[in-house]
């Protein structure tokens, strides 16, 4: 198979009159730059600045260049003091400068000649236009986003109100793990939602299967009152900002201060407050269903040794009861027992088995073609509206801890743990075939930043994360004891499916990821070098490969049900109900940004991408031998002369390198204007789906068709059914003896 993927080229300029905060700083970091000057605007060089944090009192300190120049990269994102000393003039602070995340606050000095010992207080608000770099960028700090009308408390929702939003790009809404155009998402500037990134603390948040921020147990995207601050990239010129061409999306968690502090909330909603659905009374006996939503936690934050360290603790809690109205056709006692009159005596069993499974069967009678009972056939079935509570819950519990070890080293940990189970699958018949899904989340992240020297700060940011995700019954051996198969008919007079959706049991994914992000920040006088990477290591376990093991037979009519004909039997033959698939995606980036002039700022870099082969390590992948137009299409060949199995890799190859130059520049050519302009080719990673389309090739995973409609024969709905001499003329085990002998046939060849 020719391996697939995606490069977006972006070029655009940008008209801005309005605030646009400068970006190009690592993925949790930020940094403060100025220059220091006398009255008459001339450069001040040997100027001592101290920057200091005012929630920590963490300090560091620089001394400008020939050009009065000064820079602090890496620092924590937060508000600093900047005092300035230089001999012959008096001091100078600014008590109140704003690093927000991921951007290059910008503070000058114009320093007095010295009349006195007193230290000049400045006070200034970050300029509405910041020409260091041409990112265009969204940035929420935790009370913006506490203003928010944000219903559910979602992670993503503060990306609808950025630059460029396309909301509502959602696939159906029942898609468990979400359709390639959306889910929730949202898009940027055209491209995708596919090209989104979510990094929180530089981990990686993205579902790997789909690539998109699919929530957990709750389908929220959880933890927000942990965050102190968003950014949203979107035109990411610069090369250390990763690799997604439409938005990166960059969250950072709150650390704890000198200061305790900390909140606790209350978020409640249900049926009590609730008008009834007119239709929940449509069948005599049912009755609103309970619904409610309790969405509550706090944290809490402080120092546990003054200055130098300090911890913070979040805790959330959602509780999410929905109501379920479903509509169902369910025969009634008449006609079960009519049916088990009718049916051959050794098929009766599988049918009492059956029938068992329905409880409440009244309800308003509906007319079925074919129907043998009741004045104009409708005494077989009834129409019933059946309420239930689907009931989800997740909890997430955040801990971080601060370490300011001196001036030139810094460190910080996070731990977060995601735990919940969410009601997958609610059956109108019976309750034996509900499924759930827990999905626990465990995620590390930490960093460290070395300050060699005031022009070069390294900053190391490693992470990991393990979560599952797994859709099934509770006990799904106990569900097929009760009923092996999936019986569904066709038409709109169909009985409602009897065994829920046991066919595409178990599915889902395990997925483990390691991250590591290593940012070198190179200061040299206008000239700021950047030299970094961003390395993703994926060990992904697929259990899509076992959907359809649990067979799914069809009537076409009520004279096949009453019959106990199978229209069809579809049964699916993986070899393994789950394999793993290994994925690397290794970034490396150098990049220059230089302050051409006070007003121009050019920013030019390259990043490489090396995204491996996925590699299955059993060797259960199997493709055609070429492409399509060059094998043989010979009906009578042996199968493995066209299909090659025992294969590793899922692409034939894939490129060792994708170059990705990017340059722009941010230019203020006038006080309330800016023009910025980029040009730029992005790639995005392969999504962990392509195991699901690779990986269900035979020999490796088979399905058959019996049934009078299928191929390999068979007739009886029920499994494990004769004709009473001794021959089997079930349609599912006709599926079973196909893969028999495909199965050898195949192994002979």
């Amino acid at each position: 198979m020719r391996k697939t993927f995606t490069q977006s080229v972006l070029a655009g300029f940008l008209f801005v009159l309005l605030p646009a905060a400068a970006s190009a700083q690592g993925e949790t970091t930020s940094a403060i730059v100025g220059q220091v000057t006398d009255a008459t605007g001339a450069a001040i060089a040997g100027a001592t600045v101290v920057v200091t944090n005012r929630e920590t009192r963490f300090q560091r300190s620089a001394t400008t260049g020939d050009d009065g120049r000064f820079n602090f990269p890496q620092l924590k994102p937060g508000t600093y003091s900047v005092k300035v000393d230089a001999p012959g003039f008096d001091p100078q602070l600014n008590d109140n400068v704003l690093a927000g995340l991921g951007q290059k606050q910008t503070a000058n000095f114009t320093l007095k000649v010295a009349h006195s010992n007193q230290t000049v207080e400045v006070s200034s608000t970050a300029p509405l236009l910041n020409p260091e770099n041409p990112n265009t960028n969204t940035n929420l700090n935790a009370p913006a986003l506490v203003d928010l009308p944000n219903p559910g408390g979602d992670l993503t929702y503060p990306l609808q109100f950025a630059a460029g939003a396309l909301v509502n790009t959602a696939g159906s809404g029942n898609d468990f793990v979400g359709g390639t155009n959306g889910y929730g998402n949202v898009e940027f500037n055209g491209l995708p939602a596919l090209s989104n990134g979510y990094i929180v603390d530089g981990l990686e948040t993205n579902d790997p299967l789909t690539n998109l921020n699919s929530g957990l147990s709750t389908n929220l995207v959880l933890g927000l009152n942990s965050i102190s601050e968003v950014t949203v990239n979107t035109l990411s010129y610069a090369v250390d900002q990763g690799r997604y061409g439409a938005s990166q999306v960059n969250y950072v968690t709150k650390s704890g201060s000198n200061q305790f502090h900390g909140n606790l909330y209350e978020i409640w909603n249900g049926s009590l407050l609730n008008a009834a659905d007119y239709f929940t009374n449509a069948t005599p006996g049912n009755h609103k269903p309970r619904s409610t939503v309790n969405h509550f936690g706090g944290s809490l934050g402080g120092p546990l040794l003054h200055d130098k360290l300090f911890f913070f603790f979040d805790s959330e809690w959602v509780r999410i009861a929905l109501p379920i109205v479903t509509p169902a056709i369910v025969p009634t006692r008449a006609f079960q027992s009519y049916v088990l009159s009718q049916v051959p005596s050794q098929w009766a069993p599988f049918y009492t088995q059956m029938f068992k499974l329905y409880g409440n069967t009244s309800g308003t009678p509906r007319a079925i073609l074919g129907c043998p009972l009741g004045a104009g056939g409708d005494g077989c079935a009834n129409s019933q509206s059946v309420s239930h509570s689907s009931d989800d819950h997740e909890q997430v519990q955040t801990v971080r801890i601060d370490y300011n070890i001196d001036q030139k080293n810094t460190t910080w940990y996070r731990f977060q743990s995601d735990t919940g189970v969410q009601a997958a699958y609610t059956d109108p018949i019976n309750s034996l075939f509900n499924a759930v899904s827990p999905q626990p989340l465990y995620s590390f992240a930490a960093g460290y930043t070395r300050v060699f020297s005031q022009n070069l700060v390294n900053y190391f940011n490693p992470a990991f994360s393990w979560y599952a995700s797994l859709f099934g019954p509770s006990n799904l051996q106990k569900t097929l004891a009760a009923f092996p198969i999936v019986l569904e008919g066709t038409g709109p007079n169909a009985f409602t499916p009897v065994g829920g959706l046991d066919n595409t049991w178990v599915q889902g994914r395990r997925a483990s990821r390691f991250f590591i992000n290593d940012n070198l920040a190179w200061s040299r006088g206008a000239h700021e070098i950047r030299f970094g990477t961003n390395t993703r290591i994926l060990r992904l376990n697929d259990y899509d490969f076992g959907e359809g093991s649990v067979p799914t037979v069809t009537y076409a009519n009520l004279q096949q049900y009453i019959q106990g004909i199978a229209s069809t039997a579809t049964k699916t033959f993986p070899t393994s109900a789950n394999e793993p698939f290994n994925f690397l995606n290794l970034d490396l980036y150098a990049q220059d940004t230089w302050k051409v002039t006070r007003t121009l700022t050019w920013t030019f870099g390259l990043r490489d991408t090396l995204n491996s082969n996925p590699l299955n390590p059993h060797d259960q992948i199997a493709r055609l031998r070429g492409s399509f137009d060059s094998i043989s299409h010979d009906v009578n060949q042996p199968l493995d002369a066209a299909i090659e199995p025992g294969l590793g890799h899922v692409c034939s190859s894939t490129p060792l390198a994708i170059l990705q130059p990017r340059t722009a520049i941010a230019w203020q050519f006038e006080s309330n204007s800016v023009l910025r302009a980029g040009f730029g080719i992005f790639s995005d990673i392969l999504p962990g789906s392509i195991a699901d389309v690779v990986g269900v090739n035979p020999p490796y995973v088979k399905t058959f068709q019996g049934g009078l409609l299928g191929t390999v024969g068979g007739t009886a709905i029920a499994p494990g059914v004769t004709n009473g001499a001794g021959a089997d003329i079930s349609a599912v085990d006709s599926t079973i003896t196909a893969n028999n002998t495909f199965s050898k046939g195949f192994a002979n060849n």
